[in-house]
């Protein structure tokens, strides 16, 4: 990549990026046009934290959190504000456990 690209993909929280893909409030792709960076840079950066973030084994606490919110909701679940109660699981990770 140009180093005027890798200088601004290095200051993107790429945390907050996540998050906010987690949540289902935009996507990679929209991500990148905002913060004009390369999407593939952004891609990368964000599979590398999200592998690290998201990891498949779920803890004790993160199993009780689950059940709670879900024996205490009336409604159907929402997964994406689960998963940013959590911080550590995807929406999808939240459904499927």
């Amino acid at each position: 990549a140009h180093p005027y690209y890798q200088a601004k993909i290095r200051e993107v929280d790429v945390n907050d990026v996540v998050s906010r893909i987690a949540a289902d409030q935009k996507t990679i792709k929209t991500a990148a046009k905002e913060l004009d960076v390369p999407y593939p840079a952004l891609l990368s950066r964000v599979t590398y934290v999200t592998n690290r973030l998201f990891l498949p084994k779920w803890t004790e606490e993160e199993t009780r959190k689950l059940m709670d919110y879900v024996q205490t909701n009336d409604s159907k679940p929402d997964y994406a504000y689960l998963s940013q109660l959590l911080g550590t699981k995807s929406p999808d990770q939240c459904r499927t456990k």
